[in-house]
């Protein structure tokens, strides 16, 4: 995984189309990464709402996060 991360030869070639270097990902693999960019999100949300003492919206959350994930 370091070798995408840090711009290594598997970055490289996956980014490689002919004679241009570009990017070339999915569009699944886009929704994937907003998908878990939206339930790290509500997942920070609800313990800092709970710390707060916002029990109800921090349990609004909880059953977003719950319904994202099922």
């Amino acid at each position: 995984m370091c070798d995408y991360t840090h711009t290594g030869n598997l970055q490289l070639s996956r980014r490689w189309s002919g004679d241009e270097l570009e990017p070339s990902y999915e569009d699944s693999e886009v929704i994937e990464v907003i998908k878990g960019s939206e339930i790290i999100l509500l997942m920070f949300a609800y313990v800092v709402l709970k710390e707060h003492n916002y029990m109800d919206e921090a349990e609004a959350i909880n059953s977003r996060i719950i319904k994202i994930t099922n």
